[in-house]
Parts: C-alpha cells; structure tokens; sequence
C-alpha cells in the first residue's frame, strides 16, 4: 500500500492475467486555452481562452466573454474553453500525481471498447525504483447502454434524446456519448456536448446493429520493475491470484528463502550454532 503522499500513475492494461498488454497511462492533459495539451493537476493548470467568435484568443472566465463574430467578419459562434482533462486519453508515458488528485477516472475513447474488462494498476516511481500495485479489474458497458442497465432498449434511446435535450434527470455526459467526436466515431468528445449522432447510434444499438469502431490494440511494455524490496533483497517469486491476491512471496537471502507471508524463513540459518 502506499500512502497517499506519494504521487502514482495509473496502468491499464487488457489481455489475458498471464500476458498483460499494456495499453497506456492516463493522461492528464490541458484541453483548449493557452495551454491545450501541457500536463496539469487541476483546472487552475489550463488557463481558459475564446475559441471562434469576435473574441477568438482572448482570455476569457465565462462564454459571455465569448460573443459570436459579427458581419463583415465571417459568422462563427465563440466558447470559453480550458480545463484539465485526466478522465479519458491513454499515451505511452505514465504521468504521476497524488491519488486524491486523481479523483475518480472516467475512462473512454478509441482504445477502450464496450463490454470488456480492463485491468488498472497504479505505478510509483520511488528512489528505490519503480513498484506497481495489484491490479483492480473493471468492465465497460455494452455498445449504445446509456441508463447503465446492461442492455440497449428504448429507455437508452429516450435517455440519450433527453440528454440531447439538457432535460433534468438525463442520463450523465459519459453514458449519452455513444459516438464521440463530430464525424469521428469513438475519439473522445472534447465538446461536452450530446448531438443527433449519439441518438442515431443509441437508435442503431436498439436495432441490434454491432460495434462499428475498429480499434487497434497497440502493446506498450512496462518499464522493469525494481527487484529489491524488503530490507534491499531481490523479490524472487511474487505469485497472485485473479483477484490479485499474493499466493507466495519470497526474497532471496543469499543461503536462504524469506517468505514474506508468513514471515519465516524456508531454511534454517547455516551459520546458526547447535546445540546438545
């Protein structure tokens, strides 16, 4: 267990329990404002800007500062945009911050795809090395399953135009965004906003229609895991179960085997003296 001082990053992986495949690290990423795409903690980290409208590049707090450009420039409406995104891209390089700054994660996008279990660990990089966790396993929703109820119906289909609506009580952003991006299926939607593509999706998930994206699973490896654990020794079998659950752990202590489970030695001390 670590403490919660200590910054972390967070694996997933897919595969089977034996053959990990690493698919990335959760980012945490500036999206839109001065500081689209640089590392961040929190929202204070992506200083917010106009994007489109009269205003476009001026720094701005709310979208009122944000007013559509007007004739003879050409129309184009304005937002406020800039915050700190952790709840959806993976990349290959892990980035480490503090649990409580992680929050709960949201993860979605092209390389996560419905109904499959994922694995996270979380990964700290001390003075002694890098050590990772056991893994915790969870599984995504079933294509076009807005409501969460394990199955895309007709309450899907009225949840996702509800949500297209802005009613009170809609399903939340992450269940209503069945497609993604514009007219990129399965990108992550930066716009925070549910449109005639999600409803026609959810439509087609009703209708039985089967995942349309086509992803593909690029493995990224690990980076080597520090060996020497307890008191300096080398960890020599670190075996778990599904659950993640140590069956046996034991440290090589030169002439003989420590078992960390039950905290005994396998041998008896060669250069113990004996007795009559």
């Amino acid at each position: 267990m670590y403490v919660t001082s200590t910054p972390v990053a967070l694996a997933v992986e897919s595969g089977d329990a034996n053959t990990p495949c690493l698919l990335g690290y959760l980012q945490s990423l500036c999206v839109g404002g001065f500081n689209n795409g640089v590392d961040c903690i929190s929202d204070a980290d992506c200083p917010r800007a106009c994007k489109g409208g009269a205003n476009h590049g001026n720094p701005c707090v709310t979208g009122s500062q944000c007013p559509p450009a007007l004739p003879p420039n050409p129309p184009s409406s304005g937002r406020c945009e800039g915050y700190c995104d952790d709840q959806r891209t993976l990349g290959p390089e892990p980035y480490y911050k503090l649990s409580s700054q992680w929050g709960t994660v949201k993860l979605h996008g092209a390389n996560i795809v419905p109904n499959t279990s994922y694995r996270v660990r979380t990964q700290v990089d001390s003075p002694s090395g890098i050590a990772r966790s056991a893994t915790t396993t969870g599984t995504t929703r079933i294509w076009g399953d807005v409501d969460g109820d394990s199955d895309a119906d007709g309450i899907d289909v009225t949840g996702s135009v509800n949500a297209f609506r802005h009613l009170s009580g809609a399903p939340p952003f992450e269940g209503a965004n069945v497609w993604g991006q514009g007219l990129t299926p399965c990108v992550p939607d930066d716009s925070g906003d549910i449109d005639a593509l999600d409803i026609t999706v959810t439509v087609d998930a009703f209708r039985g229609f089967p995942f349309i994206c086509h992803t593909s699973t690029t493995c990224h490896p690990h980076p080597p895991e520090n060996p020497y654990r307890f008191t300096g020794r080398r960890l020599d079998f670190d075996v778990r179960d599904a659950s993640g659950n140590p069956l046996m752990t034991l440290y090589d202590y030169r002439a003989r085997e420590y078992d960390a489970l039950h905290g005994r030695f396998l041998q008896r001390d060669p250069a113990a003296t004996s007795t009559v």
